[in-house]
């Protein structure tokens, strides 16, 4: 607390804490005292940097920005993008290359010389595929295979073409225009024409071979898939075809065809008894003459034909023989499907005799008349046995 009584002592004369005096006006400055210059005085020399305040430390130098990786980046980026398009390009001139009409008909040519039935079956338009003559195992045993093919030349328009190709088969060469169909769209999107070889250039093979139910085919001596009919019409690769049945009792000779690309070809036969064939339908005939004779009636049964134009109605025939005295002689033909059977023809005709108690007569001349039925390796003899 401050003294009422206690008289003030001024600063002294000079000192800054000084009152300033009546009026308003500050004490002039101190001697020797120097105010900062404001806006006066030369400018400091170029690059001067005034010195850092007292105690202040320098932050250290930043490091030196690295760039030098940036370029390569890009390069390398750009590069790579450059390589994929090119790839690219590349890669579907290269698929596009594989569905061209020239690449389809060099591809199902080299199926044919390899051998590869089924996967130039593939190539053709239709279901060639299903051909009973056309098969990988009997194709591989073919003769007369193509063996060499080459695409010369195609053109196309309007989703059809020809491929003009040269061809060695048989030792023979020549040349033929295959026809190619567009089926639609194939690779990648469907964005490739699916070029086919058109089902004209296959031969078409009619195998006209009348034969017992139940006796496959063979074509170079492997069993053919067919429905048992008597005639296959069906499309065939380029080769030469024996045709054979697939039983030891029944053969067929000299039936064969060869085939190139396209056109037609036939193959006719019948089929007839094999020498083991003959020898069984023979036991069969004398079976049933063996048991006319066996018999002791007067009259024999139909089938057997001994017709007795003689015999006295009222008359009980006893102690009744039957003999053949000379057996017929007769040759056996190809199978009918009239009959159906193997008919004969008869060489030389039969002698028989019919002795009894009663009455005895004989019979010259007497020809087989029939035909022999076939079914599961069994031979029956149908008779239309009778006196000429």
């Amino acid at each position: 607390m401050s003294d009422p009584h206690r008289t003030p002592v001024p600063p002294p004369t000079g000192s800054p804490f000084a009152a300033p005096p009546p009026g308003g006006q500050a004490p002039p400055p101190p001697t020797g005292y120097a105010a900062p210059p404001v806006g006066h005085g030369p400018p400091p020399p170029a690059g001067y940097t005034p010195p850092p305040p007292a105690g202040y430390a320098a932050p250290p130098p930043a490091p030196p920005r690295r760039r030098g990786w940036v370029l390569p980046v890009a390069i390398g980026a750009g590069i790579l993008v450059l390589l994929a398009v090119v790839g690219g390009i590349v890669g579907w001139n290269a698929l596009a290359a594989q569905y061209t009409p020239q690449a389809q008909a060099q591809r199902f040519l080299d199926a044919l010389v390899a051998g590869r039935a089924s996967d130039a079956a593939a190539l053709v338009e239709g279901d060639a595929a299903s051909s009973p003559l056309i098969d990988d195992a009997l194709y591989a045993v073919t003769p007369d295979r193509i063996q060499a093919a080459e695409v010369r030349s195609t053109t196309q328009s309007d989703g059809s073409g020809l491929a003009l190709v040269e061809v060695t088969q048989g030792g023979e060469s020549y040349s033929v225009q295959l026809p190619l169909v567009s089926a639609g769209g194939v690779g990648p999107f469907g964005a490739f024409p699916d070029w086919r070889i058109g089902a004209q250039a296959l031969a078409v093979m009619t195998v006209d071979v009348p034969r017992p139910e139940g006796v496959a085919l063979v074509a170079n001596g492997v069993p053919i898939a067919s429905d048992g009919g008597a005639r296959i019409t069906a499309a065939v690769l380029p080769g030469g075809y024996a045709f054979g049945v697939d039983d030891r009792l029944l053969q067929l000779d000299g039936v064969g065809a060869s085939a190139g690309l396209g056109g037609s070809a036939t193959a006719t036969g019948a089929v007839r008894l094999s020498a083991e064939g003959e020898a069984a339908a023979r036991t069969a005939i004398d079976q049933f003459l063996a048991a006319c004779i066996a018999t002791t009636d007067i009259r024999p049964v139909p089938k057997c034909g001994m017709i007795n134009d003689e015999l006295d109605p009222a008359t009980t025939y006893t102690e009744v023989v039957w003999s053949m005295t000379a057996a017929p002689t007769y040759r056996f033909e190809g199978w009918s499907s009239t009959l159906p059977g193997f008919p004969l023809t008869s060489l030389t005709g039969g002698a028989f005799r019919v002795d009894s108690a009663q009455w005895w007569w004989s019979w010259t001349d007497i020809e087989l008349y029939g035909w022999l039925e076939y079914e599961d390796g069994a031979f029956t003899w149908v008779s239309d046995y009778r006196v000429e």
